[in-house]
């Protein structure tokens, strides 16, 4: 504990997804789903293209315990959005079980 640990990931994530700081990194995503919803395919097939360097996006797997502290660290160095899906305790048999068999 105390060791950087979180603002690491968070800066090593700022890095590869380009953020720069501003106030820009917070709309970049928005303003490009909004100029592709603009476009034919959206249109004709109603759906986006996949994460690629415009929004890269990123899983996180992290104890329940300390999820409320990644949030406020996310919220405090930059502009990054996050969801959390904190699952049921059980759920960790049926991941185990999953990853196991995808292999």
């Amino acid at each position: 504990m105390g060791l950087g640990k979180t603002i690491q990931i968070i800066s090593f994530l700022s890095a590869i997804m380009k953020k720069t700081g501003t106030s820009s990194d917070e709309n970049r995503r928005h303003d490009k789903v909004s100029q592709l919803m603009d476009g034919k395919d959206w249109k004709k097939n109603r759906s986006l293209p996949p994460a690629n360097e415009f929004w890269p996006t990123c899983l996180i797997i992290a104890p329940s315990s300390v999820v409320g502290n990644w949030e406020r660290e996310f919220a405090t160095w930059g502009y990054f959005e996050i969801g959390c899906y904190i699952g049921p305790p059980k759920s960790e048999k049926w991941c185990s079980k999953t990853f196991a068999t995808a292999g």
